[in-house]
């Protein structure tokens, strides 16, 4: 090939070399951020799959020992207690939860830390140690009571236990609602619809299921007044008041055998007021039922001007919902995961 030609051609050549390599560079380049942006993916999968495995599997040993072992509290285990649902124990199968049971310990321990609880001298009533246990057994409790109620076709609904708060707490506070979510946020931490959950909902509870023992052959009350009024009858030498002070389940009436004193109409329930106003000086009662379980009336004056009796009574409780809570801790099956930590 002449010189000549070589050097006609020499420029072609460099002008493909220049226009062609900038074109490689970007598809290069291009490659290049594809298989980084796949790479980075697999990375972040493989991070993730690994957290999962160590929560999943690997957790299954380092949580446990972390949350149930580990006696000193910390912000991992903080974060497990909130986000897992790990039992504190099994309650009949039923889960009664670690997270549970530390909102409680912290709402009580804040309430004795308080102002108010060291006023009232009630700060150094529970040792610090000690509130874990207290709240854990309160808290197993209200569970059996609820199982005990889901049994027996006993519910609670949000109406009644609206109705309590409305009826019973909220004419309490003078300065009405915005008082109350006050003295629960300070007192406490907690919301009025805490209050509600924590607190009335376990005292409607307890309400319908001593309604429910009542209703329920009595509660072994109907048959015990009715034993004790015929024992009294059979036995005439034995005062009245004899039989009160060794029967009656009224505290407050026993040890004066059975005197209510003298009352009026209106003072006292309608089924014990109906048959005290119609029994004669002298005259005892058969077995009376009302809300607080069967009375024994006698009356022993009558003012018929003033529209009074003088009465006493002999009062046999039903069993109550603090009566059945022993029979349903020793009948139930606990399964306990006390974490080191909290106990």
């Amino acid at each position: 090939m002449s010189e000549e030609k070589k050097m006609e051609e020499m420029p072609v050549a460099d002008a493909k070399v220049a226009s062609t390599t900038p074109v490689e560079k970007k598809e290069k380049e291009a490659q290049t951020k594809e298989k980084g942006k796949k790479k980075g993916k697999k990375l972040l999968i493989v991070a993730i799959s690994l957290i999962i495995f160590v929560i999943l599997i690997g957790g299954g040993f380092g949580s446990y020992w972390l949350v149930y072992s580990y006696d000193q509290e910390n912000v991992v285990q903080e974060w497990l207690v909130n986000t897992f649902p790990l039992p504190v124990a099994k309650v009949n199968g039923e889960a009664l939860l670690i997270s549970d049971v530390q909102s409680a310990v912290d709402s009580t321990s804040r309430f004795l830390e308080s102002e108010e609880s060291v006023q009232l001298g009630l700060s150094d009533s529970i040792a610090q140690s000690d509130i874990a246990d207290l709240e854990y057994e309160r808290l197993v409790i209200a569970l059996l009571l609820e199982q005990y109620a889901a049994e027996n076709d006993i519910e609670v609904t949000d109406e009644e236990v609206d109705a309590y708060f409305d009826e019973v707490v909220l004419p309490q506070a003078p300065g009405g609602i915005a008082e109350i979510e006050q003295v629960f946020s300070d007192l406490y931490g907690w919301t009025v619809d805490d209050f509600k959950q924590n607190i009335a909902r376990e005292v409607v509870l307890r309400q319908k299921i001593d309604s429910f023992l009542l209703n329920k052959d009595g509660g072994g009350a109907e048959e015990r007044a009715q034993a004790l009024y015929e024992e009294i009858q059979n036995n005439p030498e034995k005062s009245f008041s004899d039989f009160a002070k060794e029967y009656s389940q009224d505290p407050g009436s026993a040890v004066a055998g059975g005197s209510l004193g003298t009352f009026g109409r209106g003072a006292m329930v309608p089924e014990f007021e109906e048959a005290a106003f119609a029994l004669e000086v002298g005259e005892i009662s058969e077995p009376v039922k009302s809300d607080f379980g069967y009375h024994i009336i006698r009356v022993t004056a009558k003012n018929e001007e003033e529209d009074t009796v003088e009465a006493s009574h002999i009062l046999l409780r039903a069993e109550t919902a603090q009566d059945i809570i022993e029979q349903l801790r020793d009948e139930a099956t606990i399964r306990e995961y006390k974490p080191a930590y909290l106990f």
